[in-house]
């Protein structure tokens, strides 16, 4: 870029693209949609941002209470399709979304194996929105490095609070390097998938969702996370009553969690294990 830009349509991902912000802002106005949004398999989108001063954002006020007549802006980047990738390089990503998320990725358009699902990679990036910062369905590696990710809660379009920080769904390879996480309610949701934490700093605030405890790292359909040390924290600042909060959280439909150090402070157990075995069986 050249100069700051505003975008108003989507634009249609093609071909290799490479993206150098240039130390410039790219302005997302695009009405529910993504600025960037994949619409052929086998391609690969690469945002640099490490000239300082690069990156993205989208206007508007972040909510405290639902509002249906908010313009919804959904995000920067989606992907539906096989054998791509997205690579983010430094640069600063902030604003409100409505039922969105920064980046995603979702189940390909045609049947593939999973090893034919796309890769997001992201190195030294800044992200700020409401709620899910990084959604990330069906996708072949996820691999996050030196990054800050915070969700301050949002709202889905029936007016439900929401807030994780990353939803990692059927991802065989995730892997979160020197990465600091800071949401309401649920830092990373590991769903279905294998994810390593190495060295990370996570922060869950109690209190945003009605009565869903606070939790840095759940672990859901048979999910396996490793931990390899980094502090991981459960806070109540508004002095709520009542809330609680594990810092390790198996939920009702299984999987596992290796812990090899790291320190833990939380606002009842360190793990909770809370899995149904009549409602989940396998």
């Amino acid at each position: 870029l050249i100069a700051d830009t505003t975008v108003t349509a989507m634009i249609p991902i093609t071909k290799n693209v490479t993206i150098d912000l240039n130390g410039h802002v790219i302005t997302d106005m695009v009405v529910e949609d993504r600025v960037f949004n994949f619409a052929t398999a086998g391609v690969d989108l690469t945002i640099d941002g490490t000239v300082e001063g690069s990156g993205m954002t989208i206007p508007g006020e972040y909510l405290t209470s639902f509002n249906p007549s908010q313009t919804k802006y959904w995000g920067f980047v989606r992907c539906d399709y096989p054998r791509c990738s997205i690579t983010l390089n430094g640069g600063t990503y902030s604003g409100p979304t409505q039922n969105g998320s920064m980046v995603t990725t979702r189940k390909p358009v045609s049947a593939v194996p999973p090893d034919q699902f796309s890769s997001v990679t992201l190195n030294g990036v800044s992200m700020t929105t409401s709620e899910t910062v990084l959604d990330i369905h069906y996708a072949k590696s996820l691999t996050v490095t030196d990054c800050t990710l915070i969700a301050r809660g949002g709202f889905d379009n029936d007016g439900n609070p929401v807030s994780r920080g990353v939803v990692v769904e059927y991802c065989p390879d995730a892997q979160f390097d020197n990465v600091k996480v800071s949401s309401v309610v649920v830092d990373i949701e590991v769903f279905g998938s294998v994810a390593t934490f190495n060295d990370c700093t996570f922060e869950a605030k109690a209190g945003w969702s009605g009565t869903v405890d606070a939790t840095n790292i759940g672990v859901s359909y048979l999910g396996h996370a490793t931990v390899n040390g980094g502090t991981y924290t459960i806070v109540n600042p508004d002095n709520l009553t009542g809330k609680t909060g594990a810092n390790i959280y198996v939920y009702s439909s299984g999987g596992t969690i290796d812990v090899n150090g790291g320190t833990f402070v939380g606002l009842g157990n360190t793990i909770n294990v809370g899995v149904d075995t009549g409602s989940y069986p396998s």
